[in-house]
């Protein structure tokens, strides 16, 4: 969960534009694709959960750097801002697979590690600088 919501204004505001996220809760409650109630309902209810985007506290790093490829290179994506609440290590585990495959793929990649505090200059100079790089 995004603790603060002042970055994606920040991110705005500097020219770049949000063309998705990997966020677990709104892969979970945006782009879930319901539960089928034709058929054996329990089969559907499993399926659907099963087939939730996933994070990276469930170890399945693969499937999550699969689907969020996949979503990078359809959208044309010029550059990742990846944004890792301070001490989430999952997410910290995450970044160094993204970091080295994006780098093979030639697509920069910014790190914003957040607290949960209000106070975004740190936040808004890194942006800036990455803004102007891409």
């Amino acid at each position: 969960l995004l603790s603060n919501l002042n970055i994606v204004e920040l991110i705005e505001a500097n020219g770049l534009r949000i063309v998705g996220d990997n966020l677990p809760e709104s892969g979970r409650l945006i782009s879930s694709t319901g539960t089928k109630v034709e058929g054996d309902i329990y089969k559907n209810i499993a399926q659907e959960i099963l087939s939730r985007r996933l994070s990276p506290t469930q170890n399945n790093f693969e499937k999550i750097l699969t689907y969020d490829l996949n979503e990078i290179r359809e959208k044309q994506v010029d550059g990742v801002i990846m944004i890792i609440q301070k001490y989430c290590e999952p997410y910290e585990y995450l970044y160094s697979v993204y970091q080295k495959v994006l780098h093979e793929a030639g697509i920069p990649i910014l790190k914003l590690v957040l607290l949960n505090s209000e106070d975004d200059q740190k936040a808004k100079l890194q942006i800036e600088a990455f803004s102007d790089m891409i």
